[in-house]
This record gives C-alpha cells, sequence and structure tokens, in this order.
C-alpha cells in the first residue's frame, strides 16, 4: 500500500498541520506514504525537515489544464500509488482528471469545512465525482456540506481531526511562566485566540468583547494571534476601543501551543469550522474555553469542557469570560472534564489508526472493483 498525499495550499492551517501529523503517523506505523506540495509552501517547508517524510515537489500554473493532470498522472504511476488522498478543492481539481486512467488507484477527498458545497457547475462536478472511492470527513457538520449534495452516507467516514496528548501534556508551568515573561503578562489575566485574521474567524468579535472585559478586569491583557486580511481594520478597532498596548496582534507564530498553555481563557469566535483543532489543544493544556456555537466547533466544546455564546454576541463572550473568574470550583471541574473527553475522543493515535484502517478498507473495494470488470 503507497499512500500518495495531493495538498496544494501555500498557506499554513489547521488541515496543513494535521497532514503533517498524519505523515508522520503513517511512517512510525511503517505505512509507505509520499507527500505531493507546493515546493514554496509552508508545508513543504516543515516536511523536508522530516527525513522520513518522502516529498515530490509539484509545481502548477493551472489545475484545468489537461497538460497538468497528465503530468500528475505520470508522476502517480512513477510512484507506484495504490491510494490517491486529496486534502484540497484544487487538489481534487487536479487529481480526479488525473486518476481517471488508473482504474487501480483508490481516490479519497479530504473534507475538513462545514461549508457548504458551492453551487457552481464546476464544484458540484469536483465532489459528486465518481471516480471518488470515499470522503473523509473531520466532523458532522463536514459530512452535512456533502450530503447536501446527495453525498451517501456509506461513502463518508468521519475521522476528526487528532491532538498530539503526549506532546501537550509535557507543557509545564516553567514554559508558561517563560512565555509570559516574554510578552509582559505579569499576574494578569491574558485572554487570547488564534486563528486567521479573515472574515469566517470573526476576530471583530474578540476585539470588542476584549473592550468590554478591559473595563471590568482592569489587569487583563489581550492577543490575537494570526495573520489575514483584516489585520489592519482589527488592529484600528482595537486604539479606536481604547486597548492600547493591552491588545497584542502577534501575526502567525510557530507552535502557537506554546501562547495557548500560557493564557488564563481560550477565546475562539470562528463562525464555520470543521473540527478546531486549537480548541482541543486549549483543553488538553487545562486552558478554559469560552466559543460560539459554529458549525464544528459545537461538536467538540460541549456541556461540561467549555462554555459556549451566540455567534457575533461580544457581550455574552464578555459575561461569559468573566464568569470563569467568578467560580473557580467550576472552572476546574471545567478544565478537567474537557481533558478527559479530548483524551477519549480525539488523540493522533486514534486519528491515525483509523485513517489506516480506512485505507486498507478503500483500497481492497478498489481492488475488488477492478477485479470485477
Amino acid at each position: 500500500m503507497h499512500i500518495v498525499h495531493f495538498n496544494t495550499s501555500r498557506a499554513w492551517g489547521g488541515g496543513e498541520l494535521q497532514l503533517l501529523h498524519l505523515l508522520e503517523g503513517l511512517g512510525r506505523a511503517g505505512v509507505r506514504s509520499t507527500l505531493l506540495a507546493r515546493p514554496e509552501s509552508e508545508l513543504f517547508a516543515r516536511a523536508s525537515q522530516n527525513d522520513a517524510i518522502a516529498l515530490v515537489p509539484f509545481k502548477f500554473k493551472s489545475r484545468y489544464n489537461p497538460l497538468t493532470w497528465r503530468r500528475l498522472r505520470s508522476v502517480l504511476r512513477e510512484l507506484g500509488a495504490t491510494v490517491l488522498h486529496l486534502h484540497d478543492g484544487r487538489a481534487a481539481s487536479m487529481g480526479l482528471p488525473a486518476a481517471r486512467e488508473m482504474p487501480e488507484l483508490a481516490v479519497v477527498v479530504h473534507r475538513r469545512v462545514s461549508a457548504q458545497v458551492r453551487r457552481n457547475p464546476i464544484s458540484q462536478r469536483r465532489y459528486r465525482s465518481k471516480r471518488i472511492d470515499a470522503y473523509i470527513v473531520v466532523s458532522e457538520s463536514a459530512s452535512r456540506s456533502l450530503r447536501a449534495i446527495s453525498v451517501p452516507d456509506e461513502q463518508m467516514t468521519l475521522i476528526s481531526g487528532g491532538v498530539d496528548l503526549v506532546g501537550l501534556r509535557a507543557y509545564d508551568e516553567r514554559e508558561r511562566v517563560r512565555v509570559r515573561e516574554e510578552f509582559g503578562i505579569g499576574d494578569g489575566l491574558w485572554i487570547g485566540t488564534v486563528g486567521a485574521l479573515a472574515p469566517k474567524k470573526d476576530i471583530a468579535t474578540f476585539v470588542e468583547a476584549a473592550a468590554i472585559l478591559s473595563r471590568q478586569i482592569p489587569s487583563a491583557k489581550f492577543v490575537a494571534i494570526g495573520d489575514g486580511e483584516e489585520r489592519g481594520a482589527l488592529e484600528a478597532q482595537a486604539r479606536e476601543a481604547g486597548l492600547g498596548e493591552r491588545m497584542l496582534f502577534t501575526g502567525v507564530l510557530p507552535d502557537a501551543y506554546r501562547y495557548i498553555g500560557a493564557m488564563d481563557a481560550f477565546v475562539f469566535p470562528s463562525l464555520l469550522e470543521g473540527s478546531p483543532g486549537v480548541v482541543k489543544e486549549a483543553m488538553v493544556l487545562g486552558v478554559p474555553v469560552v466559543a460560539v456555537r459554529a458549525p464544528g466547533t459545537d461538536e467538540v466544546v460541549r456541556d461540561g469542557t467549555g462554555v459556549l455564546v451566540p455567534m457575533r454576541d461580544a457581550e455574552a463572550l464578555a459575561t461569559a469570560v468573566k464568569e470563569l473568574f467568578s467560580d473557580d470550583a467550576k472552572r476546574l471541574a471545567m478544565i478537567d472534564e474537557a481533558r478527559t473527553w479530548v483524551a477519549e475522543r480525539y488523540s493522533m493515535e486514534q486519528m491515525i489508526e483509523l485513517t489506516i484502517d480506512f485505507y486498507r478498507m478503500i483500497t481492497e473495494k478498489r481492488s475488488g472493483r477492478v477485479e470485477s470488470s
């Protein structure tokens, strides 16, 4: 069995982190796999630091060019691929036509988002292609997005993103102190979020909530870790709200978990998710979570593991954060419940084991189709 993973993103996000963890886990399990990615991408750069990960750079100008499909097909044949795992929409646009002349190749599409599939004919054909053997969905809300375009349930397998429990549990008080000293936090409360500074993440509501909390908790400071198109507008919003040096925008930081672990509360206002990894990381790190009741997020944050509030409601967000610190016993019980919940449901080992079983299943089914044809 040889799994070829195809990812075309230049940027770094939760999906790319999950893919990197999967590649590492497959290697430890003795499953042969190769990553096809843009050589200028952050994923390629990080994967190249691990000698155990096989890498093939794949450049392209147009995903709709038949010459690109032919070149991809040639690479897949040279590698002896038995499974083609398509990790994003652009990869599917090239991988599906490339696989048409490879009947022995099993094809899987990964659906990491809860957003509805676009109504345009290209997107509809891509996600309803008969060449797709199966889909991996990261949450029930992601499966609903495929069900809405008539993808049958039997083609979908739910495998949520995992977190590195061992690595996160190694985070200790010394690291927390170092990070807080780095940012000059002192003994005050540090309340933060992590995510792209883009509309769907709704960091603007976090900034609005921070302005409310700054008047109620004089010692509180706030941080938004990430970058994106809205950064300038969000920084202006924070200045106009009088937050000044109490609100920090750091840009993208490596190993975001280090900074999450140093927070006193983690806020997640994102409007649409698949299965948010940073929320799971906060839970394992013992940081209480206040999030909005959004698709994907509401499957990770459940009763007793965190607090959910309505979307785009800064007052509710601020109130929930403030109430965290009004009842120490309740907050500590929430932290314990969240750690147990993530350990039982979202471990990296479980994700890798389920994915390997999935590969075996679709390989056997594809082999059976080829033999009977």
